[in-house]
């Protein structure tokens, strides 16, 4: 997620929360329907709670259209007006949330409105432009109890052994729209995810991917087509290489929930490493996979999502089907939870149960569990260009256990990392 999108995650709930003057907490009040407001479309204090009541659940549209009868009214009402450009930018009308932010410059707000804001301006304005980039890279330190159950990949096992490690990450985006109406658009992001244990000898390793290709928006949908590419490096050798192709569809099933189905085909390529034996090549092959997730907002500030996936690893050679073929259904699950001061807590959960073509069987747990907050928020130093950064602490447990004890595994690890966000 862009820095833009977590801003304004983090904005729209402050925004609902704190700029409407003369109200406390809309929600512990007693729920305001529809008919109550077209009975009273002159109770500015009955409407604009039911503003912020359609906001924490889900329903921007609806809050949308009673802010923009309220400042039909009211048009110096400023805090409604924020709010006002807080919904429109949830709902992708950037143009629309800009021209409402510089209608706001310059205006009586507290520092922390005023600092909305502006974040809403330069966000809307990057969100306007027909050529966009985003990412976050990351530097820190981490520790394995099992190190080498970093490398567990498939049949690669090593060693147990406790290591401390240095973690670098990366992600960028650039988008291209080919029309104004930014329907259809041009895409091309990559990831990294380098970890060099303290022990040189040890090992280190390298995984990145990249991906390219058309995305667009149909109504409720939104879809995106394109071919990808992965490379994993262990101890400066390359081990395995894919391309192939990924299609995904997401779906609005109302405005808090999203149902996303993806699939994708890749060609494998192993090589000797490191720990692998002279029998890599016998893994060539490739995979097929397929997810389907869905997501839900329960409010501004908490967001999970459930899934489950399914691959299928396909080897060239039939003789070593029994040893490195294998189909897996698994499951995944999320839960977040996004404060006003910009920090969150988030929790992931893996499963997979792999059935081997031969007699080998395996489940899989990975669990992470991770705290952020913003620089600002412990520096106390709101300055700009602070803004972007994160301190992120985290803990992880993964687990491997199999019918063949050779393949067991367990770590415990941990994490600290500073974040940049552009």
């Amino acid at each position: 997620m862009g820095v833009f999108k977590h801003v304004i995650t983090i904005s729209l709930a402050t925004a609902t929360s704190l700029c409407i003057s003369g109200i406390s907490n809309a929600s512990a009040q007693e729920e305001i329907t529809f008919q109550q407001v077209l009975n009273n479309p002159s109770d500015q204090q009955l409407n604009i709670t039911y503003a912020q009541q359609r906001v924490e659940a889900g329903d921007l549209l609806a809050a949308a259209a009673t802010l923009e009868r309220l400042l039909i009214d009211e048009p110096n009402w400023d805090e409604a007006r924020l709010l006002y450009a807080s919904v429109l930018f949830q709902l992708g009308d950037y143009t629309a949330a800009k021209r409402e932010a510089d209608l706001l410059e310059g205006r009586d707000f507290s520092a922390e409105a005023l600092a909305e804001v502006e974040r809403y301006r330069t966000a809307s304005n990057e969100k306007t432009q027909r050529t966009r980039i985003s990412g976050r890279v990351s530097a820190g330190l981490g520790y394995d109890e099992n190190a080498g159950s970093q490398l567990a990949e498939d049949g690669l096992t090593i060693e147990s052994v406790d290591q401390f490690s240095l973690v670098l990450r990366g992600r960028a985006k650039v988008e291209h729209d080919l029309s104004d109406t930014s329907e259809l658009r041009l895409f091309g992001e990559g990831d990294a995810y380098f970890k060099q244990f303290e022990d040189d000898e040890f090992s280190e390793f390298l995984i990145a991917s990249a991906r390219a290709g058309v995305a667009g928006e149909t109504g409720l949908m939104d879809w995106r087509a394109n071919v990808s590419g992965r490379t994993v490096i262990i101890g400066g050798d390359g081990y395995l290489d894919e391309l192939g192709v990924q299609a995904r569809i997401m779906r609005d099933f109302t405005p808090r929930t999203r149902g996303t189905l993806q699939v994708g085909y890749h060609d494998q390529n192993y090589s000797n490493v490191f720990g692998t034996g002279d029998n890599s090549d016998f893994r060539d092959g490739a995979r097929a996979d397929a997810s389907l997730t869905v997501s839900h907002v329960f409010s501004p500030m908490f967001r999970g999502s459930l899934g489950v996936s399914y691959r299928d690893k396909m080897v060239d050679e039939d003789a070593f089907e029994d040893l490195f073929a294998y189909t897996f259904l698994g499951g995944a699950g999320s839960f977040s939870v996004f404060w006003q001061n910009g920090s969150y807590l988030s929790s992931n959960l893996i499963y997979r149960d792999y059935e081997y073509k031969g007699t080998r069987a395996d489940e899989f747990w990975y669990t992470r569990v991770a705290y952020g907050v913003p620089v600002t928020e412990l520096t106390g130093d709101k300055a700009a260009w602070l803004d972007p950064v994160l301190i992120e602490l985290a803990a992880t447990r993964s687990d491997r256990s199999s019918n063949q004890t050779v393949f067991d595994f367990d770590s415990y690890g941990g994490e600290f990392r500073l974040i940049y966000r552009f």
